[in-house]
């Protein structure tokens, strides 16, 4: 006891080797698991790949590719193919693609033999920008921009969710994809309309008139109160009126 060393006896000694041996076996069991987890990842992002590129083969052969969804199906009641398809999804719970074949019984939601080889080339030059990225992604992926604007109302990362969900795409390849489809999912792009934004806004003329009884700066405030837009969001849209630049005034 004076050498500071504690004795057990045999109970709780071959109780403490148990506990060891059934901590060393689970510890076992995880990293198989795991194994075998990364290994049925990596085989599903394969064929996901896979099914990837033969998609458009199998759409098609169905005539899919041809689908214009913002193509007029009905122009007397103004609804779109793409609204067709959804009416038809959710009122008679009619699967996607049969949904599609159905509206493409009128012409009208066909895409002509001109369209298609655009949209064909433009695709081509995506995936081969895609491969590109994806080349050197370590570094290509620093210029990606998340929350910038992809379209509309739908920005970098939510596409990039899109494609992981509806396609099962691995996250850095939808992002070489997102970035390839647009140009704004860049922040080397965004820098640069920043820098001519910036140009514009130096020469921003607040007392200048945008209307008859309304300043620019007095346009620039009511943006901020009704819309909530930013003091920067708001006086580039002032500044789509000429007389609002120091350059008319």
């Amino acid at each position: 006891e004076s050498s500071g060393l504690k004795f057990m006896d045999m109970d709780e000694y071959n109780t403490n080797m148990d506990y060891i041996n059934s901590v060393t076996k689970k510890k076992a069991l995880g990293k198989t698991i795991m194994e075998q987890a990364l290994a049925d990842i990596k085989k599903m992002e394969e064929e996901t790949e896979q099914y990837r590129q033969e998609k458009p083969k199998l759409d098609a052969s169905l005539d899919l590719d041809k689908f214009c969804h913002m193509c007029m199906w009905s122009k007397s009641q103004e609804i779109t193919c793409a609204n067709r398809v959804k009416a038809l999804m959710e009122t008679y719970d009619t699967p996607r693609r049969t949904a599609i074949l159905s509206a493409m019984r009128k012409d009208s939601c066909r895409k002509s033999d001109k369209v298609l080889a655009k949209e064909g080339k433009q695709k081509h030059q995506i995936q081969v920008m895609e491969e590109e990225l994806m080349k050197n992604w370590a570094e290509n992926k620093k210029d990606y921009c998340g929350q910038c604007l992809w379209e509309e109302r739908m920005t970098c990362d939510q596409r990039v969710s899109f494609l992981n969900t509806r396609y099962n795409l691995p996250f850095d390849r939808g992002k070489a994809t997102a970035m390839a489809e647009s140009k704004r999912c860049t922040n080397s792009y965004q820098k640069k309309v920043r820098a001519e934004e910036d140009v514009k806004l130096a020469k921003f003329c607040p007392k200048c008139q945008w209307g008859p009884r309304l300043t620019c700066q007095q346009r620039v405030e009511y943006l901020l109160y009704t819309y909530r837009d930013t003091e920067r969001k708001a006086q580039l849209n002032a500044l789509e009126k000429p007389s609002c630049s120091k350059e008319t005034e």
